[in-house]
């Protein structure tokens, strides 16, 4: 499947679960800015379905549904920025299905995942870094070493450069 028609699958989806979600009376407009933003979608007129998006959203009252495609049209146009700010918008309201919210939280993902350990040994430490690449889905295990406490903060700062160069192709800079 290509990358614009799973777009348009979650986007179809997203619509479709606000609208049954939403109260009724509204639904002949909905219907006909709903119906011409597919169209547009369909017809590659991507910058004309963010207009009638955002007038789609303001006219359901800021509805959760159409906020989240309408997030979901930003970031695929790359306003990443504009993308973020309205999903963690939405992620604040208090009504919000657990199911919804985590289809926000999915949108707000990063694209590595960090995580470890730090483990005091006597007077120094063991730092244990894992970080996945959601993209390429795949694992990269670091580690650095403490001998002492004042040493922890180089340490930390060696395992940061590690985990730049392996997987950014940072070049680390040099210490005066």
């Amino acid at each position: 499947m290509t990358p614009f028609l799973l777009f348009l699958a979650i986007l179809l989806l997203i619509v479709v679960v606000a609208l049954r979600l939403s109260p009724p009376g509204e639904s002949v407009s909905r219907e006909t800015l709903l119906s011409r933003t597919f169209s547009q979608i369909l017809e590659g007129r991507r910058e004309d379905v963010l207009g009638d998006m955002r007038a789609l959203y303001q006219k359901t009252g800021q509805d959760v549904g159409i906020g989240m495609a309408l997030g979901v049209l930003f970031r695929h146009l790359g306003k990443n920025q504009i993308a973020i700010r309205t999903h963690r918008s939405l992620a604040t309201r208090r009504e919000l299905e657990p199911d919804f919210l985590a289809l926000i939280h999915v949108e707000l993902a990063a694209d590595y995942l960090v995580t470890g350990s730090f483990t005091s040994l006597g007077g120094g430490a063991s730092i244990d870094a894992k970080v996945y690449a959601r993209q390429t889905r795949t694992t990269h295990d670091f580690y650095a070493t403490a001998s002492t406490a004042d040493d922890v903060i180089m340490a930390i700062n060696n395992l940061a450069w590690d985990i730049g160069e392996k997987i950014f192709g940072l070049c680390r800079r040099k210490l005066r």
